[in-house]
């Protein structure tokens, strides 16, 4: 792996913007900012994250500023801005122009900003770094979004917490995955590595930068994605606790004395498919025919994994934490009839090709492919 070049890096983000274009129209509204420095942050967010314009209420900073330009770094060229004196005006306007006014602040009624359902016109209302979004500006908002806070500190600096909001309504509109709020994770759980400290042992690339040659490659024997994920995640973060260290190495015993249970649930994870990948494409609205299959038939792998486990006699019975592991799995049975009802033998790789839903699925489908197929002799 190596850096790209700004040629390469040039045609990377161009391919992006045609694959994952903004989902939604986004704007900035910001509210008596006093730090140019964080005026021009917001220059380039909003660049980056393909936002159309940028409004400022008084007294906050305008271009042409010397520490605006020098932090926006020209990006104040390339986005459109206005200003308004006074806070009521500017929202009376924008509101006029169609914008969903969503205040970023811990206000009464805020809702997460992950889970906060955002419309397809926002402007996103920053606040004053120290006071936050005023009482009246609030007054003023259709909806609040705020931001959890897992450390010590009650907030984060205004451009990178709109930053953080905005790529999220920006790119995911309409298409969030499945996300819980994050868990802060104790002190101490794991060992802390520095970048230079996990080079130089080689935990997962070679000191050439290749997988060949580091720990990884050396003991690395997953059939799954998943398991090859799983394996890097736990040698660049080792664990601290003994408990939880003997737990982990109980697992990894159960399955180094009983050779046959190991063997055939290695037979059966080779052929169970990249389920976490395929419901990202798929929640994401990047997915195909073929990742709803591999939904269907990794649930169908996880049932038979759960089955091959419960009749395998092994002496000592089933760690903890296999145990729990075979508990989230959990019988999915009408899922998957109903995935195999729907979908045919032959599966496209992309959805727009069509002829992936089974016949007799659905009558009303039916009837259009009929109308299709046989429109001369039906007239």
């Amino acid at each position: 792996m190596r850096p790209l070049k700004k040629v390469e890096t040039k045609r990377l983000f161009e391919a992006a913007a045609r694959d994952y274009p903004p989902k939604v129209e986004l704007a900035f509204l910001l509210q008596s900012l006093e730090d140019p420095l964080n005026v021009g942050s917001m220059f380039r967010i909003a660049d980056a994250c393909g936002a159309v314009e940028i409004i400022f209420t008084a007294p906050t900073p305008t271009p042409p500023h010397e520490e605006i330009d020098r932090t926006a770094r020209g990006h104040e060229r390339r986005i459109a801005w206005r200003s308004i004196a006074r806070i009521d005006e500017a929202a009376a306007e924008l509101k006029a122009e169609g914008y969903h006014l969503v205040a970023l602040e811990t206000a009464q009624g805020a809702t997460c900003y992950l889970e906060y359902d955002y419309p397809q016109k926002v402007c996103l209302v920053l606040g004053n770094e120290s006071k936050g979004v005023y009482p009246q500006t609030l007054s003023l908002c259709d909806g609040a979004v705020y931001i959890p806070m897992y450390g010590k500190g009650p907030s984060m600096n205004v451009h990178v917490a709109g930053a953080l909001v905005a790529y999220v309504e920006a790119t995911q509109k309409g298409r969030l995955p499945r996300m819980v709020p994050p868990k802060r994770i104790a002190d101490g759980t794991f060992m802390e590595i520095d970048a230079a400290t996990r080079r130089n042992l080689e935990l997962t690339e070679s000191l050439s930068g290749e997988t060949g040659g580091s720990l990884l490659a050396v003991i690395d024997r997953s059939v799954t994605g998943a398991g090859a994920r799983l394996l890097v995640s736990h040698l660049v973060q080792p664990l601290t606790s003994p408990h939880l260290i003997n737990e982990r190495l109980d697992m990894v015993q159960h399955f180094r004395d009983a050779d046959r249970p190991r063997d055939d649930v290695r037979a059966l994870l080779a052929h169970c498919p990249d389920i976490e990948r395929a419901l990202s494409r798929l929640t994401l609205g990047r997915g195909g025919p073929r990742d709803l299959a591999a939904v269907r038939d990794g649930i169908a792998c996880s049932k038979q994994l759960c089955q091959r486990m419960e009749s395998a006699e092994v002496a000592g019975g089933t760690p903890d934490g296999i145990a729990a592991a075979l508990g989230d799995l959990g019988p999915h049975h009408e899922l998957v009839k109903h995935l195999e009802r729907a979908l045919t033998n032959e599966l496209p790789i992309l959805a727009r090709d069509g002829g992936f839903i089974a016949i007799k699925y659905s009558p009303e489908l039916d009837e259009l492919i009929a109308l299709r197929d046989e429109s001369r002799r039906l007239i």
